[in-house]
């Protein structure tokens, strides 16, 4: 089944249905009035410029004139009226006058900046730095101090800093952890920086895009360095297993679950003990994050919708999704465990040892390789994925939000989304952007199906994300990885059930 390309309007009607529920934000006129110093006043130029301006105007002036009559002899005199029009010309001074009013003098300030990546990586640091660069030659004044931590600590640093009134101005975050962070009090609401910044053009962005970075109907962040789970697939090893293009399978609706399970089965080939030469796919997203796609498919969720306060996986649907998956890996032995001991999946798809992945739709990492990008298969239920961008935000407590703001909407700015194709292979928001994206993809990168891209981003779902999504993730992934091991599925999940439930109990009330 082929999904549609669906083309979603966002207007500025949108955000507020995101943010009026959280109300008005306080104004922020006065947020830059400790920002200026002494007045200094610029050199006054006064130019007078005189002008003659002809001007018509009609004069009317009566003309009394005596004109002799005469009557029955006698002659009397009688006035006669003549009406004459004059014009008169009529020279008007004008006076122009140019005056350079006082300007404040900007006040230096250094602004902190955070992600979880160093300036010297390729890709993301190349982005960044471009975009640091580009900012300090825009605002001469500003200083930008960056700062990077490791992912695996990131995030509880964050948490740690904005208790203590020390977190960056400005941050990278992933969507996932976000809403922790806003409702830790660690953020600031750009509802109003957004609404007053008529060149940002909020609508322009993919809606579902926007929906992780808003938190109890107010937005807190922007989407920044998004992506979308796809299927990436080796043309050249397909051809070998003699499994049919993809993609032609795609448009022929023949791209589903039992095919897929039929093209890994013919790709993946063992030696006489057993060990894995070549592997149909990597591990089938047996995770907290891997299994939403599998459960969307087959009509299931992780958690109840749109409540988000019930877990629900345990129900029918989802249980057969985890089943589905954990039978590539336990039963059909045409995916990757961890006892195949396969290295890093882009690097194995390229190399031929695995015939497709799952993954982020990571361009860069598959350049100069016979890759081409493809849709999930189509459950029972379903042909859907996973569309996940990270966001930009700013420090509740940082001292300076405008120029804060600044920064944030210059590297989401058009040209600033379409760089994050152009340097980093990754997916664009803005929608503008969704069809220069596609030929950044075929002709930058080589995929041969950049339609696809742009149409993962449309039809894909976000994660069913909350304040306790960390939590969440400790508790469910390894128990999906006990069943992938061999235990019970039903069995397993409903022993999480009242886990989860407890929770996500403070959601409830």
């Amino acid at each position: 089944m082929k999904m549609p390309f669906k083309k979603r309007s966002i207007g500025r009607r949108t955000l507020l249905r995101y943010s009026v529920a959280g109300g008005a934000a306080a104004s922020f006129a006065a947020a830059l009035g400790g920002c200026g110093e002494t007045q200094v006043v610029t050199e006054t130029k006064i130019q007078e410029v005189v002008k003659e301006v002809p001007v018509q105007k009609v004069v009317t002036k009566i003309v009394k004139e005596e004109v002799p009559v005469e009557i029955e002899k006698v002659v009397t005199k009688t006035v006669k009226e003549v009406v004459v029009e004059v014009q008169e010309k009529v020279v008007t001074k004008v006076v122009e006058k140019v005056v350079e009013v006082e300007k404040p003098k900007p006040q230096a300030l250094t602004l902190v900046f955070s992600t979880w990546w160093p300036l010297e990586m390729v890709g993301h640091g190349v982005y960044t730095q471009k975009y640091i660069d580009v900012y300090q030659a825009k605002y001469p004044h500003v200083t930008i101090e960056y700062r990077n931590w490791p992912f695996g600590e990131y995030h509880t640093k964050l948490l740690t800093q904005a208790a203590a009134g020390t977190a960056p101005d400005v941050f990278a975050y992933s969507g996932i952890f976000f809403p922790k962070f806003v409702k830790a009090g660690g953020a600031y609401p750009i509802d109003e920086l957004v609404r007053t910044d008529a060149e940002f053009e909020i609508e322009d962005f993919v809606e579902q895009s926007l929906r992780l970075s808003v938190v109890d109907g107010r937005l807190w962040g922007i989407p920044h360095i998004g992506n979308a789970w796809a299927v990436l697939y080796n043309q050249q090893v397909l051809e070998e297993a003699g499994v049919e293009d993809i993609n032609e399978m795609d448009a022929a609706g023949r791209w589903n679950w039992e095919t897929h399970l039929e093209a890994l089965q013919k790709i993946t080939t063992r030696d006489d003990a057993g060990k894995a030469e070549r592997i149909g796919m990597n591990d089938p997203g047996l995770n907290v994050l891997g299994i939403h796609s599998w459960a969307w498919q087959n009509g299931g969720n992780l958690l109840n919708q749109p409540g988000l306060g019930e877990f629900v996986l345990n129900e029918p649907a989802g249980v057969a999704a985890v089943e589905w998956a954990a039978d590539l890996v336990r039963n059909h032995q045409v995916a990757a465990s961890p006892a195949d001991a396969f290295g890093n999946s882009y690097a194995e798809l390229n190399n031929g040892r695995f015939g497709l992945i799952y993954g982020w739709a990571i361009y860069s990492r598959v350049k100069g390789f016979p890759v081409d990008v493809a849709h999930p298969p189509s459950g029972p239920a379903a042909q859907t994925t996973v569309f996940h961008p990270n966001t930009l935000g700013i420090a509740a407590k940082t001292k300076f939000p405008e120029e804060s703001w600044n920064l944030i909407a210059l590297q989401l700015s058009k040209q600033g989304d379409l760089d994050q194709t152009k340097i980093m292979g990754v997916i664009s928001r803005r929608k503008s952007n969704l069809l220069k994206m596609a030929e950044v993809v075929k002709g930058q990168f080589g995929i041969g199906h950049p339609e696809v891209v742009a149409q993962v981003i449309e039809n894909g779902r976000t994660f069913d994300v909350t304040e306790f999504q960390q939590e969440i993730g400790n508790a469910i992934t390894p128990v999906l990885q006990q069943i992938r091991e061999g235990d019970d599925a039903q069995t397993k999940l409903d022993e999480l059930k009242p886990v989860v439930d407890d929770i996500l109990a403070p959601r409830r009330g």
